[in-house]
C-alpha cells in the first residue's frame, strides 16, 4: 500500500479474495462414427441445427435434374465438345445441370454418333471416350461430332472384351454406368446392384455387385431399386429412375449400414444433452476408395498415421467433455486387397473399447458409454461386459448400457441403435433439472419406440450385479434407464 503524504484518516477498496461461483457444464458428450460430409477433427456442436449444417446436408440435385422439363426416361449422358448431353428418346439434349432446358438445345443423337448401331441408346462418357452398351455388346465413339470422309465404323465389342475380369452377371444388360475420373472408377448398374470397376488396374474392385442402397445409403427410402442412367459430376454421384433424381455424395463414410452416429446425436438432444463433441471418421482416401479396415480402426483410436487427428486423438484438446461414445463401432466396414468387404470383430470392438477407456481413465473427468453387440441375448450380456478385458481402474471410468433400442429413423424408416447416444442426452438432462448429485437413473428416455430385447426382473438381476445398466420397460411410464453403475466392483467406484 502506498504511503500517505499528510496525517488522516484513509479508506481503501481492497478484493475480498471471494470467487464467483459460475455454472459450467456437467454433462457434455463427444461421439466418434460416421457421416456424410463435414471436418476429421472434434468439433464442437450446440444444437442439431449446426450438426445437420455441418455434418449432415446430403449433396443438393441441381435443378436441371429435377425440374419437371427433364425427360422421363433419360438412358445416359455423354460429353462431347466439351458439352454435357442427356440421352433420351432417341435425342441427345444440352445439359446444363443448373438451368432448365431449352427446345432449340435437342439434336437427334445420330448427328452426334452417325455411326452407332441401331438400339444403342444407353451411353456414358469416359476419358473423353463415349460408349453404348446393349445387350452383351458396346460401342465406342470418340470426341469427333462428324465423320470423316469414308469413315471405317468402328466394330462392336463384348462388354466382357472392355471391362475385363467383370463377373458373370455384369457382362450383359447393363441399366447405366458412370465414370468418376478422380477415382478413375467406373460405377455399373444392373438390377438393383451396383459394381465398382477399377478403370486404372482394368479389373473389378469388389469381387463382385452390390445392392445399390448398400453402397450408397444415403439413398431416399422411396428411391426405386433400379436405375435408368448415371452421371458423376465432382465427387457427387447421380442416379436418375423415373422422374426421381438422388444425389450420393462418394466422399460420405460408410459403414455396413447406415450412419449410428447421426442418430445418437439426434438422441442425445432430444434426450436433453446440451453441446457436444463430433469426431467423425472419414472412411475413404484422397480418391473416395474405401479404406481397409485396419485404417479405419486406426482412426477410431486415434492411432491412425494417415489422420493423426481423428477419432480420440484429437479429444484431448476438448477437456470439456464429460463423456465419450462411438455409436458406429459395430458398424466398421473395410475393405481387403481384392475389393472384397471386411468386416470387424467382435475382438476389435473390444479393443476399440480398451482404448476408449484407457484415455476416459487418462483424461480423469471423463466415462466411457460401451454398448454391447446388437442381437446380444440377456443371458450373454453380462459375460460380454465382464470380457472387455478391462483392469480396475479403467472400469471405473467405464459405464455399459443393453439393450439396443428401436427409433423412427431419421429417413422415416425405424432403426435399431445403440442407446448410448440417448443415455448421454439423459445424463445431461438429469444434471441440469436436478444436479450432478443426482444419479441418472429411473429416467425416460424420449425419441425411442422399444428395447430390442423386453427385460424382466430376473434377467435384469444378473445384469445388475455385473454393473450392466438396463433399459427397462414398463406399462404407461415408457422406456427408462434403470441403472446407473459402472463396471467396477469397487463399493466407492459402483455407482455413476
Amino acid at each position: 500500500m502506498p504511503s500517505e503524504k499528510t496525517p488522516g484518516v484513509y479508506v481503501k477498496d481492497r478484493p475480498s479474495g471471494v470467487r464467483l461461483i459460475t455454472p459450467a457444464q456437467t454433462s457434455v458428450a463427444a461421439f466418434i462414427g460416421f457421416a456424410i460430409s463435414g471436418p476429421g477433427t472434434a468439433t464442437r456442436v450446440r444444437d442439431w441445427q449446426e450438426f445437420t449444417a455441418l455434418f449432415g446436408p446430403q449433396a443438393a440435385v441441381p435443378y436441371g435434374f429435377r425440374t419437371p422439363r427433364r425427360p422421363a426416361a433419360v438412358t445416359g449422358f455423354v460429353t462431347l465438345d466439351k458439352k454435357l448431353y442427356l440421352l433420351a428418346g432417341g435425342k441427345a439434349m444440352v445439359c446444363n445441370p443448373q438451368n432448365d432446358y431449352q427446345p432449340e438445345n435437342k439434336d437427334p443423337a445420330i448427328q452426334l454418333f452417325p455411326d452407332r448401331p441401331e438400339g444403342f441408346v444407353k451411353g456414358f462418357t469416359r476419358d473423353g471416350t463415349s460408349f453404348f452398351f446393349k445387350d452383351d455388346q458396346c460401342w465406342q465413339s470418340g470426341e469427333l461430332k462428324t465423320p470423316a470422309p469414308d469413315p471405317v465404323p468402328p466394330a462392336k465389342r463384348s462388354i466382357a472384351e472392355v471391362w475385363a475380369g467383370l463377373p458373370q452377371r455384369f457382362q450383359k444388360d447393363w441399366d447405366a454406368a458412370a465414370s468418376h475420373p478422380a477415382s478413375r472408377t467406373t460405377f455399373i448398374f444392373q438390377g438393383d446392384s451396383c459394381l465398382r470397376y477399377d478403370d486404372a488396374n482394368n479389373q473389378p474392385a469388389w469381387g463382385n455387385g452390390k445392392e445399390i442402397k448398400e453402397v450408397f445409403p444415403g439413398l431416399p427410402e422411396d428411391f426405386p431399386q433400379r436405375v435408368d442412367a448415371a452421371l458423376v459430376v465432382g465427387d457427387v454421384l447421380y442416379l436418375f429412375s423415373g422422374r426421381q433424381t438422388a444425389a450420393c455424395d462418394l466422399r460420405a463414410s460408410r459403414g455396413r449400414g447406415p450412419a449410428l452416429l447421426p442418430e445418437a446425436v439426434y438422441g442425445y438432444f432430444a434426450n436433453g444433452g446440451g453441446p457436444c463433441y463430433i469426431c467423425r471418421i472419414i472412411t475413404t482416401d484422397e480418391k473416395t476408395k474405401q479404406l481397409p479396415k485396419d485404417e479405419i480402426l486406426n482412426r477410431f483410436r486415434g492411432e491412425s498415421t494417415q489422420a493423426p487427428h481423428e477419432g480420440l486423438a484429437d479429444l484431448a484438446r476438448a477437456p470439456e467433455v464429460t463423456m465419450v461414445s462411438a455409436p458406429d463401432v459395430w458398424n466398421i466396414l473395410g475393405v481387403r486387397a481384392d475389393g472384397s468387404d471386411e468386416y470387424v470383430t467382435d475382438e476389435e470392438v473390444k479393443l476399440v473399447y480398451q482404448k476408449l477407456a484407457k484415455h476416459c481413465t487418462d483424461a480423469g473427468n471423463r466415462m466411457a458409454l460401451l454398448d454391447p453387440k446388437q442381437g446380444t441375448e440377456p443371458t450373454n450380456a453380462g459375460t460380454w461386459a465382464g470380457g472387455l478385458g478391462l483392469d480396475g481402474t479403467q472400469q471405473q471410468f467405464a459405464a455399459v448400457y443393453y439393450p439396443w433400442v428401436t427409433v423412427p429413423g431419421l429417413h422415416g424408416k425405424p432403426l435399431t441403435v445403440p442407446p448410448s447416444g440417448h443415455v448421454a442426452g439423459v445424463w445431461g438432462r438429469s444434471d441440469a433439472r436436478r444436479g450432478v448429485h443426482k444419479a441418472p437413473a429411473n429416467e425416460t428416455l424420449a425419441y425411442t419406440n422399444v428395447p430390442e430385447h423386453r427385460l424382466s426382473d430376473e434377467q435384469q438381476g444378473p445384469l445388475n450385479d455385473v454393473g450392466v445398466n438396463c433399459l427397462r420397460s414398463f406399462p404407461g411410464r415408457g422406456l427408462k434407464v434403470w441403472g446407473a453403475r459402472t463396471l467396477s466392483p469397487e463399493t466407492d467406484w459402483r455407482y455413476v
